[in-house]
Order: structure tokens, then C-alpha cells, then sequence
């Protein structure tokens, strides 16, 4: 096997393809886990193939002249609508993101993050009281997923299994016959 072969099984290249072949192809072979509304968005997986190809860039095993574009609109995803402090930390110091640069966030507005994010998994974690309270296995099941997905979505990794862990325990879990 040649060198260049060898390295291409490294990178996941995007195929160039036209709009009405992606459209066509897109949910080809696709079975869902679950229905549209309760299926999990994250793992974003396409957030994470992004990621992949920002960091082949930074070790020069590819070579893009939109590797600043793409690592924006990553830190812009991680940043606005994941609002993730943790993850954008991480990539912060993997992509060595300069504190002067324009894809830096301030302190402050991590801080602020985290403090949103504390509050929304304490009214989460309020719904799981709640449901345990006045409500039944399934209410509570429902609710723990809610926290999890939440975790997976705005939390470090840690507390997502953490989250996730929680469902497992569970020892009402309804099963298949």
C-alpha cells in the first residue's frame, strides 16, 4: 500500500455532489431509532466529523484553504447553539485558539454559560422530583432522559455519562417481553 493511500484512510473527505443528488440520497438506508420528536440530536454527529476535519487541517494531513471558516462555524455551533463552556474549552486548547483572537469568548460569557446551564438542570432535575413524586415510571423515565439529552447536549462529557448513568439505574425499567 502506498504512502498516499495509507494517509487518505485518515480523513473522511467530503464528496462533491449536486443539490438534487444529495437531496435525493439523503435518508437512503437511514432507520431511525426512534420517532422524529423524541429522537436525540446529540451527539451531532456532523458537528463531530467537523471537528475531525479541523483537527486533520491543524496536523496538515489535509490541506483547506476554509480551515479558519470551518473552525468558526464549529466554535459558533459550540458557542450559540450548543452553548457547551466545557466543549468549547477543550477545543479552545486543542486548536491552540489565541486569547486574542475573534473566536475567542470571554470569561465572563463562559461563566454565564455555566450558570444558565446549572439552572436549566436544576429545574430538570425539579421535573425528575416532580415526576417521582406524582407521577409513574414512565413520567420519571421520561424525565431522566430529558436531563440526559440536556447533558449530552450542554454538559462536559463526564456529566452526560454521568446523566445517562442515572437513566441506566433506574429500577423500574419497563422491558420488552
Amino acid at each position: 500500500m502506498t504512502q498516499e493511500t495509507d494517509s487518505k484512510m485518515d480523513i473522511d473527505e467530503t464528496p462533491t455532489t449536486t443539490t438534487s443528488e444529495t437531496e435525493t440520497k439523503k435518508n437512503e438506508n437511514v432507520t431511525p431509532s426512534a420517532s422524529g420528536e423524541s429522537a436525540a440530536k446529540y451527539p451531532d454527529m456532523e458537528l463531530a466529523q467537523s471537528i475531525h476535519r479541523v483537527t486533520m487541517m491543524k496536523s496538515g494531513k489535509i490541506e483547506s484553504e476554509s480551515e479558519s471558516e470551518l473552525m468558526e462555524k464549529v466554535l459558533h455551533q459550540v458557542v450559540k447553539e450548543m452553548e457547551n463552556p466545557s466543549l468549547y474549552c477543550h477545543l479552545a486548547s486543542t486548536f491552540h485558539i489565541s486569547p486574542t483572537s475573534t473566536l475567542t469568548v470571554s470569561e465572563s460569557d463562559l461563566a454565564s454559560m455555566k450558570e444558565k446551564n446549572d439552572e436549566t438542570m436544576k429545574t430538570l432535575e425539579e421535573k425528575v422530583e416532580d415526576a417521582k413524586e406524582n407521577s409513574g415510571d414512565m413520567e420519571v423515565l421520561d424525565a431522566r432522559f430529558e436531563v440526559a439529552r440536556f447533558a449530552a447536549k450542554s454538559l462536559s462529557r463526564d456529566e452526560a455519562l454521568e446523566a445517562y448513568e442515572k437513566v441506566l439505574a433506574l429500577h423500574n425499567l419497563p422491558t420488552a417481553q
